[in-house]
């Protein structure tokens, strides 16, 4: 695997990655300060509040780990009430969560193991070498279904050097190399390698199913400087697209359906000049940069299940913001609508559900939810 920088790498450490909700990308958040979005650490505000609900705002169940305690909770954000909680024995730090169609899958690790990594979809460092890692599967309500103990050594090597995804439908472990996909059947122990079949070899740095399960949306690099590549793969021939984007700092994949969008990191103190993210169609077999507005609003943008509109958010001072759409064909910008709060707030993700779409603001008392923007 090509080595990156180490300023790539503190990029994907440090930069809270912004997700629609109910999408394959999936935060998991420490209620003791901490919250790793797609497996990234920012600050995250403690505390709860009672928040109004419009009419057309959903009911958004958001994964939060206290480690001091050992529990796994879902938060419904738009209300700041637990739903559900599951208590670990024994301290563990969890490295991945995905949402899947009759659940939660979380990867994680007993505290003490090494299982910092740049891979792209998951980090927590601790000290000591690597052990083994745990692969949980609850339902709806985090009861616990079934549990798995990874614990062949090559295997947490590898997770700890290359990207990796937990299927839709929670059955395989799905990892990437410059040679092949690797998908892991937990419960068997079998292990399929599915040959590539790219133009030109990827060092893969984050990768992300499409929610059929039949895709997995990827970026990574290259052996030319400043060339970021993306596209999708097929997971059952290793077939793929390959498109390119240059001197862009790819930090999440947000999943919709059978499209993807890759957000840039937002340069510090962006006040001006066009923003950029990357739309990747699978079932088209697509992929094209669009210009946003402003370069604030890199971070945070899903797109349409029909993939027709993009949709961003972005903070323009300590209490308001703005989404946005844009039109994924001509990339104009469609409609854009303001929105408030009566504390200081951070975009903390968005939901683009039927045809509205609202962010989910972050504050010192709790989630707040603004009035939704109808989409266009």
């Amino acid at each position: 695997m090509k080595p990156y920088n180490d300023s790539v790498i503190l990029l994907l450490l440090c930069v809270s990655l912004l997700t629609a909700c109910g999408g394959k990308e999936n935060r998991i958040a420490d209620s003791n300060g901490t919250e790793s979005s797609d497996h990234t650490v920012s600050a995250l505000p403690a505390g709860e509040a009672d928040v109004p609900q419009s009419n057309h705002t959903a009911s958004c169940l958001e994964p939060r780990y206290d480690r001091q305690r050992g529990t796994l909770t879902l938060t419904d954000l738009a209300a700041n009430t637990t739903q559900a909680s599951y208590h670990f024995e024994g301290a563990q730090s969890l490295l991945a969560i995905e949402k899947i169609p009759n659940g939660v899958m979380v990867l994680a690790a007993a505290d003490g193991a090494d299982t910092g990594a740049s891979n792209g979809l998951s980090f927590s460092t601790n000290t000591g070498s690597a052990g083994s890692m745990m692969l949980y599967r609850f339902d709806e309500q985090l009861n616990l279904q079934d549990s798995f103990c990874l614990d062949d050594p090559d295997l947490s090597d590898i997770l700890q050097n290359y990207p990796y995804a937990i299927s839709p439908s929670g059955e395989e472990l799905t990892w990437v190399q410059e040679d092949g996909i690797y998908r892991y059947a937990p419960e068997t122990g079998d292990l399929k390698q599915v040959p590539l079949k790219l133009p030109e070899t990827v060092y893969f740095v984050q990768i992300q199913y499409s929610e059929s399960g039949k895709s997995l949306f990827y970026h990574g690099g290259g052996d030319r400087e400043g060339v970021t590549f993306y596209g999708a793969l097929d997971a059952e021939t290793g077939e793929g697209t390959l498109f390119e984007a240059k001197n862009f700092d790819a930090i999440s994949i947000e999943v919709t359906g059978d499209y993807a969008v890759v957000n840039a990191a937002v340069p510090p103190g962006a006040a001006s000049g066009n923003g950029r993210v990357l739309l990747i169609d699978s079932a088209g077999k697509a992929g094209k940069e669009i210009s946003l507005k402003s370069q604030s609003e890199n971070d945070l943008a899903v797109v349409t299940e029909d993939g027709r509109t993009l949709v961003t958010c972005a903070a323009t001072d300590s209490k308001g913001g703005v989404l946005r759409c844009y039109d994924t064909v001509s990339s104009d910008l469609k409609s854009e609508q303001a929105y408030t709060s009566e504390q200081e707030s951070k975009p903390y993700l968005l939901m683009v559900q039927g045809q509205f779409a609202q962010a989910v603001l972050y504050t010192e008392q709790g989630f707040v939810l603004p009035s939704p923007m109808k989409l266009p």
